[in-house]
C-alpha cells in the first residue's frame, strides 16, 4: 500500500474531498458493555465536547503557512487572526493537520449560535462582529492527524493527545487550548455535564486508532469515518440529517412556511436516500419561512431524538439547529453500517438533487 503524504492531503482538503473522523453517534448494547470494561481495565479517555463547530488546522511546508478549515473545506483562517497568531507562537511542526474545535463562550458557557454567526459571516463582518462585542473564540486541540509530515493516524488516541500535550505545555497562549480531558469516572463526569452545561462527553480507548478519508466520489462528499473505538456520550442521541422536503404550514402565524422538515439518510452504498421520519419541533419562524423558498433544501440538519422507531423514525425529535453549507455538506449524512443494520427501514428514495 502506498504512503499517503501530506501533499495529497493538503490537495483533497483545499479541492473539497478530505473528510475527517467524527465519533460514532449512538452507542449500541455492545458498545455500552465495551465501555464498561475500558473503564473498569483503566484504558477509557473521557473527553468534554465543546459545543462549537468541527475545523481543521492545516500548517504547510513553512512555519508560517497556516490555516483553517471549516469541517465543509472552506478556509476560515482569515477570520480568526488572534487564533493565528497564538498558533504562530506555539511553533506547531512543518507538514501537519490537526483536527481541532472552535466555541465561542457567553457568561462561561459556550454557545454554538455564536460560532455558527462566525462561521456564516463574512470575513470583515465577522472580525468586526468580534471587535465590537469583545468576543473572541477559542480553538480546542483534540487530534492530530499528520504530525511533522507523518501520517499518525494508526498511533493511540493516547499518544496523539499526549503528542499535541507534550508539545502546547506551559506555553503561554489566550485562545488555543487543549480539549479538556475529565478526570474522573464515567459516572460523576456525566454529573459534570448537567452542573456545569456542557453540550457531552466524547469517549475513548485509550489504545484505538483514528481514521480520515479522501478521494474523488461522483456526485458525492467522502464519507465522514466512525473510527472504532470513540463514541458521543449525551443524553439522547443527535444525528445530522438530510432535510430534502417540507410540509407546509396551514397556521396563521407561519402559513405557507415549513410545518415539518422531511428527513433521511444516505445510504452509503446506492446513494439513495432512506426516510427517518419528520421533525418540526425547533425551527424557529424565520427558518420557517428560508427553508420554504425555492432552492433552500436540501440542508444538512443536526435532530436530537430519544431513541429510533421499529420502523426506522425517529421519535420525540427536536431540530437542534440547520448546519451551514460552511459546517456541514448535506451529502456528508449518510448513514451508518449499524442504522441500516439495527435501525432503518428498507425504504428507498431516489433523490434529486
Amino acid at each position: 500500500m502506498s504512503v499517503i503524504t501530506f501533499n495529497e492531503i493538503h490537495a483533497a482538503i483545499t479541492g473539497g474531498y478530505f473528510a475527517p473522523p467524527k465519533p460514532k453517534n449512538e452507542q449500541s448494547e455492545a458498545d455500552k458493555q465495551r465501555i464498561n470494561d475500558l473503564e473498569s481495565d483503566g484504558n477509557l479517555m473521557i473527553q468534554r465536547k465543546d459545543d462549537g463547530n468541527g475545523h481543521l488546522t492545516v500548517v504547510g511546508n513553512k512555519p508560517k503557512s497556516i490555516d483553517i478549515y471549516t469541517l465543509g473545506l472552506n478556509n476560515a483562517t482569515l477570520k480568526y487572526p488572534h487564533i493565528i497568531k497564538d498558533l504562530l507562537s506555539i511553533k506547531l511542526p512543518e507538514k501537519t493537520i490537526i483536527c481541532n474545535e472552535i466555541s465561542c463562550s457567553i457568561n462561561g458557557v459556550q454557545d454554538r449560535y455564536e460560532i455558527g454567526r462566525l462561521s456564516t459571516s463574512g470575513v470583515e463582518n465577522a472580525k468586526e462582529y468580534q471587535r465590537i462585542n469583545n468576543r473572541y473564540p477559542e480553538m480546542s486541540f483534540f487530534n492530530p492527524l499528520v504530525w511533522n509530515g507523518e501520517d499518525v493516524s494508526k498511533w493511540s488516541n493516547v499518544d496523539r493527545y499526549e503528542c499535541l500535550d507534550k508539545h502546547l505545555g506551559k506555553k503561554h497562549v489566550d485562545f488555543v487550548r487543549m480539549i479538556q480531558l475529565v478526570e474522573a469516572n464515567l459516572s460523576d463526569a456525566r454529573m459534570m455535564v448537567q452542573k456545569y452545561k456542557w453540550e457531552g462527553l466524547v469517549l475513548l480507548d485509550k489504545n484505538a486508532t483514528t481514521q480520515f478519508k479522501i478521494g474523488k466520489v461522483i456526485g458525492m462528499q467522502p464519507t465522514i469515518p466512525r473510527p472504532d473505538g470513540i463514541w458521543k456520550d449525551k443524553k439522547g442521541l443527535e444525528v445530522d440529517f438530510v432535510v430534502y422536503d417540507f410540509k407546509p404550514s396551514t397556521a396563521d402565524a407561519h402559513a405557507g412556511g415549513v410545518k415539518d422538515f422531511y428527513i433521511g439518510l444516505i445510504d452509503p452504498e446506492t446513494g439513495e436516500l432512506i426516510p427517518c421520519g419528520k421533525v418540526g419541533n425547533g425551527l424557529s419562524k424565520d427558518d420557517r419561512f428560508t427553508y420554504a423558498k425555492p432552492g433552500a433544501l436540501p440542508v444538512a440538519v443536526a435532530v436530537e431524538f430519544e431513541q429510533w422507531s421499529k420502523h426506522g423514525k425517529t421519535l420525540i425529535a427536536t431540530i437542534d439547529r440547520v448546519r451551514a453549507l460552511e459546517d456541514k455538506h448535506f451529502k456528508q449524512c449518510v448513514a451508518t453500517e449499524d442504522q441500516i443494520k439495527n435501525f432503518l427501514s428498507k425504504e428507498r428514495i431516489n433523490p434529486t438533487w
